[in-house]
């Protein structure tokens, strides 16, 4: 179960997921043995804990144990906590392995499961976190905003869909985020609309109270000055 699962041993899952070394010892990593192998998730998940509240949290070690889970575990509950503590280290690897649990169909079974609806909506929020904090190494910026985007526009979870729209708002004097912004308004769940709102806000200084229409009207009438307000709060909010 877990890794092993896909009928691979520990040592090489984590070469197979481009995690680097592991290496054996005492306390923390001792326990990421245990996340990475037990045949039962809720002792996995119980050792994920364990390393997470560690001092050595934030160790290589760590974080590979926690990309490798994010990305292959069999059990959806043990991916979240490890996209949770992969996200607490602020690592610069962590949104690479975001993005590839968002756009798995372009990537192979070896490298990463089929996320369930849960572990898309964790993957979606801390990638949303990371681009907000300025997380995101600059040479995946637009892949992420690619994702985002697409997850705003088509995935099937509410959950996932706001948070594509906050991880949205990050994108300054971006035209093609402005369009899927106003997109997203036209979306069936209010929330989600209402999140591309404040991004939209956030984005043009401007609001028009998630009114679509009046949206489409306004960019078609600034199309050379949509981020003139940038900045700005409207007084009406």
């Amino acid at each position: 179960m877990g890794l092993l699962g896909l009928g691979v041993c520990t040592l090489v899952v984590f070469a197979a997921a481009g995690c680097g070394s592991f290496r054996m010892g005492r306390g923390g990593e001792s326990a990421m043995l245990v996340a990475m192998s037990d045949e039962d998730a809720g002792t996995r998940r119980e050792a994920l804990v364990r390393v997470a509240e560690s001092r050595d949290h934030a160790a290589d070690w760590a974080v590979s144990g926690y990309t490798a889970i994010a990305l292959l575990d069999d059990d959806p509950q043990t991916r979240c906590v490890a996209i949770r503590a992969l996200a607490a280290t602020c690592d610069p690897t962590a949104a690479q392995t975001f993005l590839v649990i968002l756009t798995h169909e372009s990537h192979p079974l070896t490298k990463v499961r089929p996320p369930t609806a849960p572990v898309r909506w964790e993957a979606a929020e801390a990638l949303a976190d990371c681009v907000n904090a300025g997380d995101v190494p600059e040479e995946l910026r637009t892949h992420t905003r690619e994702a985002l985007i697409a997850i705003l526009d088509g995935d099937p979870d509410k959950g996932v869909r706001l948070a594509g729209a906050d991880g949205l708002g990050a994108y300054a004097g971006d035209v093609v985020v402005v369009d899927a912004l106003i997109r997203g308004l036209a979306d069936a769940d209010f929330a989600v609309a209402h999140a591309c709102e404040n991004s939209l806000v956030r984005l043009t200084g401007v609001t028009q109270h998630c009114d679509a229409r009046a949206w489409r009207k306004w960019r078609s009438e600034h199309g050379d000055d949509l981020f003139a307000h940038v900045g700005e709060t409207p007084e009406s909010r």
